[in-house]
Formats: C-alpha cells, structure tokens, sequence
C-alpha cells in the first residue's frame, strides 16, 4: 500500500518549522511532535484509521484517536491543541 498523506504532512511541517520525528512505522510511518503539553502522533499504516484511504490517524496522550485526516485536518487538529496559530 502507498501512504502518501503522511509524506505530505512531513513535508507542510517542515516548511512551517515545527520540529518533528519522522519514522517508520509497521508497514507505514509515524510522525511524533512533543511540547510541554502533548505529545501528538500522526500515524498511516495498516491498522490505523483511514489508511486504506490514504488518511492519517492523530491522537495525543489525552484523548481517543482520531481517524481519516487529510493533512488540512491535521493541521486543524494542532491548531485546536494551539501548536499552530491560528490565522
């Protein structure tokens, strides 16, 4: 299966200068991000919601996963945990 929503992700990150882990995953990947309040793993691989779908997966340490996000979905998802501003 080709997951490419999450080499996106990587990518819109790394433009905006959000420090970020990239790495493999089962047969996917996983993209970490920490701060002083979360830590937020967006993840595509075979078992994760959405991926068959090219979706990603999001969840944090507070609250149930969420599934099928596209990379503007993901980006709202820190938006609401104010790791991104809001414009």
């Amino acid at each position: 299966m080709e997951y490419n929503s999450i080499f996106e992700l990587d990518e819109v990150l790394k433009d905006l200068h959000i420090e970020h882990i990239f790495r493999p995953m089962f047969d996917g990947f996983q993209i970490i991000i920490k701060s002083n309040k979360y830590r937020i793993s967006f993840i595509e691989h075979m078992g994760s919601y959405g991926s068959s779908n090219d979706l990603i997966e999001a969840w944090d340490e507070f609250g149930d996963p969420i599934g099928n996000l596209d990379v503007f979905a993901c980006l709202e998802y820190l938006k609401e945990r104010r790791l991104l501003r809001r414009n």
